[in-house]
């Protein structure tokens, strides 16, 4: 008996009319999540239309190979431009919950006229320098595992430069140190970033197999998502040395920029 999964996600193969198991989703599909889940079903009934629309052209005997040639392009342009609207509401939800990511605190700052707490962490920070070979390990350990809160807070609300912690190190201290303060929300967040990664997966391959549906020059390809920024340029992925296609980027990115200054 073939195993069921109820959580796999199907796409269909605009080019064949062919379906295949894309992905499992594994993480809800409502609440926090649907912000999520809800592009990928776009993208799915976009590539869907498109599928529908190009088995349409091709049984069409009324029209000549090159007029399919050109109206298959025409419908993979629209599917395009349906993708780039939705990474850039995909993107847009990524976005959103990084910022509510970031609000999770480490340590609390040092209160006004509160004098004692950044001398004991300058303190610290002395300590932490001076150390070298297995003292400094087993400091750095206690970093890690919090056993050492007043020195956790302190590297966390120092300048690197004044405890000589590489910026690697002190991300992974104040994550550990998020992760103990707030379990629960950090678990949430975890399964928000999961179900994040899995969206972006399945709406890159949408936007994949809609390109190879037509005959699209990179160049093409390109000036089909009408969305500015990350969010065509995460889509198209392809990589050329094509002057024209080089030239679309440039614009775009000009585009963008001066929105973002105009604003």
């Amino acid at each position: 008996m073939a195993n069921f999964d109820s959580n796999a996600i199907e796409l269909i193969d605009p080019a064949t009319g062919a379906r295949r198991q894309l992905a499992s989703w594994r993480t809800p599909r409502n609440g926090a999540h649907a912000q999520f889940w809800e592009p990928v079903s776009l993208a799915l009934a976009h590539v869907g239309n498109l599928a529908d629309s190009l088995a349409t052209i091709r049984n069409n005997e009324r029209l000549s190979d090159g007029a399919k040639l050109e109206d298959s392009k025409n419908v993979v342009v629209r599917t395009l431009r349906e993708l780039g609207q939705v990474q850039h509401n995909l993107n847009a939800a990524v976005e959103a919950v990084g910022v509510e990511r970031a609000k999770l605190s480490a340590t609390k700052a040092y209160a006004a006229g509160d004098v004692a707490t950044p001398m004991i962490d300058l303190e610290i920070a002395r300590h932490l320098r001076s150390l070298s070979g297995p003292e400094r390990e087993k400091f750095t350990a206690s970093l890690m595992d919090g056993s050492s809160p007043s020195a956790v807070n302190a590297v966390l609300r120092l300048p690197p430069v004044l405890t000589g912690l590489s910026p690697e190190l002190l991300a992974l201290v104040e994550t550990r140190a998020i992760e103990r303060a707030n379990p629960g929300q950090v678990r949430e967040f975890q399964e928000l970033a999961q179900s994040a990664r899995r969206a972006q997966e399945i709406v890159a391959e949408a936007s994949r197999v809609t390109t190879q549906a037509a005959q699209l020059t990179p160049q093409e390809v390109y000036q089909s998502f009408g969305t500015a920024g990350g969010d065509w340029a995460r889509l198209a992925g392809v990589m050329t040395s094509d002057p024209a296609t080089i030239g679309v980027l440039e614009r775009r990115f000009q585009a963008a920029g001066e929105a973002a200054t105009s604003e």
